[in-house]
């Protein structure tokens, strides 16, 4: 997300302040009030720069049965720690999702330290795989996740499967709920080189919709071949469509699709 999509979002204006990232770049960092706390935001450059983007999130969210349930809807079971969402959330003892090819980790731990009872003391943590500060609670289990070799499970989602030239939704949906619903299709461009050497290829995407119907988040699941900018392609095409948000009861809530864009 670029800095304008996280203040459109977020619809409120945040305290600014600086960072130093792990590799010493000076980044802008930002905190906007919710309900449950302090977000807090923090990109991979200035602002001021269009090609900013966010690097880095962490938001208060209670460790409730709804919290819980939400994360494993939407992300599967984690890498790291599936035994510690049965009980409370104990310090050192996180959640851990990865994505490696969207470049993401995200953990959902509980923060060390006297706090007031009133206070949320667990928290949702979203930062770059290849920018992890080794401070981050999630360092010791992404070092042994590496270690290991072993993949991240694929995340359960709802599917849709669209082509370039023709997209027909086909997402499947839990009994009673209805998933998020496109409205503004723009097809992305086949990239240059692939169409001058005749190469086919694929792009997995995933998008969170917002209870806005607004699109938080736009990630590559999976891509065939890498190299040649079909990610790219999609993923500029993807935040230009519209969605309408996903329902449940009745209501708008928080919705994820995947979407399967080949390239014939």
């Amino acid at each position: 997300m670029t800095v304008a999509e996280v203040r459109a979002a977020m619809e409120s204006e945040p305290t600014s302040s600086q960072v130093v990232l792990p590799d010493g770049t000076r980044a802008t960092a930002e905190d906007y009030s919710s309900s449950q706390g302090v977000v807090h935001v923090e990109y991979d450059g200035s602002a001021r720069r269009r090609e900013t983007r966010v690097a880095f999130v962490r938001q208060p969210l209670g460790q409730t049965d709804a919290a819980v349930t939400v994360l494993l809807a939407r992300l599967g079971q984690p890498v790291s720690g599936p035994d510690a969402l049965a009980g409370p959330l104990q310090a050192g003892r996180p959640a851990i999702w990865i994505d490696e090819k969207c470049d993401l980790v995200l953990v959902y731990y509980r923060r060390t330290g006297y706090w007031v009872a009133d206070d949320v003391s667990t928290f949702l943590r979203v930062e770059r795989l290849s920018l992890l500060a080794e401070g981050s609670p999630a360092a010791p289990d992404v070092q042994a996740w590496r270690a290991s070799a072993a993949p991240p499970p694929a995340p359960p989602v709802a599917v849709e499967v669209a082509r370039v030239e023709a997209p027909a939704l086909q997402a499947a949906a839990p009994a009673g709920d209805t998933p998020p619903q496109r409205t503004k299709y723009v097809a992305p461009v086949y990239p240059e080189l692939a169409k001058e050497q005749g190469v086919k290829g694929y792009v997995k995407l995933r998008v969170l919709v917002q209870r806005s119907g607004r699109i938080a988040i736009v990630r590559v699941a999976d891509v065939e071949p890498t190299g040649y900018g079909f990610e790219k392609a999609c993923v500029d095409a993807a935040e230009q469509w519209k969605f309408t948000p996903a329902m449940s009861n009745g209501r708008p809530v928080e919705g994820v699709a995947e979407f399967t864009i080949p390239f014939p």
